[in-house]
């Protein structure tokens, strides 16, 4: 029987206040509006993440079943124990599998409760006959709680990709058909490049659509664009997106020293002063943080990074840094500083 679906599609939900706080970040993070939805962002979790959430357990039965089963095929053990045997093995091991998650998913706590509309999409997935999670769960809410709450635990760039699960499928789809993607930001600028893949930067936080833009004037350049960036993003099938073996292994060389934030822009030598407590930030700050190349007598570090990471690394560092070269960064600073202080 599948889930009750309650009066107006307007569902209730209790969450714990840590898988709150996740989900009101999420939302401002992955959404980029002022004011987001709730319905809207909750609704595209159960779209994304059901099939792969361990709420699914009839789904994670599955995939561990089939596992078992492939660790029996072939294996000395298979040679011992008859077929009959081994289906009685498996079962056993799925049962007892099946009731650890579903005591772990009834053992999360109460929390906060909170109403939204289910869409219709999700509607019609929780009402199929074949969605047997209500022999389960018995109520909605139940199984919803246990899907939040596993999303919740994802780390930021684990829950990324669920949230723009679409931007990576257009992206292979692009791939398999040798296409550019045409990509609209939510700066309303409009671009088409050729992509050569999808990556998390250096501290695994941020996925990326990596490869080159099409320039009209001149040659193309590497670029990362940010999913959380992206506004609209298409296979663009007029144009190819063939990427040479030495284009390859320029953004190869690109990726494995910059951080996609600031991809494909000219590194420059950068020589600052650190205080100590300057160092102390430097060694626990690490989003954005500038490659070390060296150091000499009287805290003089050297950097090698763009001028524009440079800029934004060092900018909270205050008076604990004195950027020595180059000129135009020191400028920047002392300017953004004295802004500041007004």
């Amino acid at each position: 029987m599948p889930f009750d679906i309650p009066a107006e599609n307007k569902q209730h939900v209790n969450l714990s206040k840590r898988a709150w706080r996740v989900i009101e970040h999420d939302m401002v993070a992955f959404m980029g509006t002022d004011s987001p939805s709730l319905s809207g962002f909750l609704n595209r979790i159960i779209t994304n993440f059901h099939e792969n959430s361990n709420a699914s357990i009839n789904n994670k039965l599955d995939e561990e079943k089939l596992r078992l089963t492939d660790a029996f095929s072939g294996s000395a053990i298979s040679r011992q124990i008859d077929t009959r045997n081994q289906s009685i093995i498996i079962s056993i091991i799925l049962a007892r599998y099946k009731n650890d998650l579903y005591e772990k998913a009834i053992s999360l706590p109460k929390g906060v409760g909170k109403k939204f509309r289910l869409n219709n999409e999700n509607i019609e997935l929780l009402t199929q006959e074949d969605f047997k999670e209500s022999e389960i769960y018995g109520s909605l809410g139940m199984y919803l709680k246990v899907l939040f709450e596993d999303y919740a635990r994802l780390s930021y760039a684990e829950r990324e990709s669920v949230y723009f699960v679409s931007i990576f499928e257009t992206f292979k789809d692009a791939m398999n058909r040798k296409k550019c993607l045409a990509i609209k930001l939510k700066s309303g600028q409009r671009m088409v490049i050729r992509p050569y893949r999808c990556g998390v930067d250096l501290l695994g936080l941020r996925h990326y659509v990596i490869g080159y833009l099409k320039e009209a004037d001149r040659d193309d350049s590497p670029i990362a664009i940010a999913y959380n960036d992206i506004d609209m993003i298409r296979v663009y099938s007029s144009a190819s997106g063939f990427i040479s073996e030495a284009e390859k292994s320029h953004l190869i060389d690109i990726i494995q020293s910059q951080s996609p934030a600031f991809f494909g822009k000219e590194p420059l030598l950068i020589e600052a002063i650190l205080s100590e407590e300057g160092l102390s930030f430097f060694e626990s700050r690490l989003e954005n943080r500038p490659t070390l190349i060296g150091s000499q007598p009287g805290n003089i570090y050297r950097f090698s990074c763009s001028e524009e990471q440079a800029f934004v690394y060092f900018s909270s560092f205050g008076t604990e840094v004195e950027i020595l070269r180059p000129s135009t960064l020191k400028k920047r600073l002392a300017q953004f500083h004295r802004r500041a202080a007004k």
